[in-house]
């Protein structure tokens, strides 16, 4: 009766070892993207970039990518899974250059806010851009006079990714745009 007590462990414990190692061989496995591969999915799905953010040092590393296609703008997620590369168009509206500043972002899952310039004076003027948090954190970003948007992503220290205030600054440290 021992015996089969043994039999019957050892059998249990093989069974959970074959289900642990066959599920770390089929798992996906996520590798990291860079420059090339964002200047390659555009080009194959025909839209205009405009910015991009690499996040590699995470366990699924994807970059986002602020795009313009005709006369929307949007946000993408670019994966490389099993080799693959995988770009899902997650937020996308429409153009409406009447707006100074257009904003889009995601609140769960990898947090970020993207910023699409359309004002001429912004971007000949403007030097920083800044928003600030409901816990009152700020990230603050060099602008650059060839980049019409800027993507800001949350680190794990958020707890809720929506700002209560987005400014730009000229070089002299004066606001030119506030929302």
């Amino acid at each position: 009766m021992l015996k089969d007590k043994w039999k019957l462990i050892f059998i249990l414990i093989s069974i959970v070892l074959i289900v642990a190692v066959s599920n770390y061989f089929t798992r996906d496995k996520y590798t990291a993207t860079n420059e090339d591969v964002i200047k390659k999915v555009s080009g194959k799905e025909e839209f205009e970039l405009l910015n991009y953010k690499i996040v590699n040092n995470v366990d699924k590393p994807f970059s986002l990518i602020a795009y313009k296609d005709h006369k929307r703008i949007g946000v993408g997620m670019l994966t490389i899974v099993n080799g693959q590369e995988e770009f899902v168009r997650e937020l996308e509206i429409q153009e409406d250059i009447k707006q100074v500043v257009q904003t889009i972002g995601r609140k769960s899952g990898s947090p970020y806010l993207a910023l699409f310039i359309n004002s001429e004076e912004i971007f000949m003027y403007g030097k920083t851009i800044s928003i600030t948090f409901p816990n009152q954190r700020t990230q603050t970003k060099k602008m650059n006079v060839k980049e019409t948007a800027y993507i800001f992503i949350s680190d794990s220290s958020d707890t809720r990714f929506k700002p209560t205030e987005v400014d730009i600054r000229d070089g002299q440290g004066k606001v030119i745009y506030k929302k």
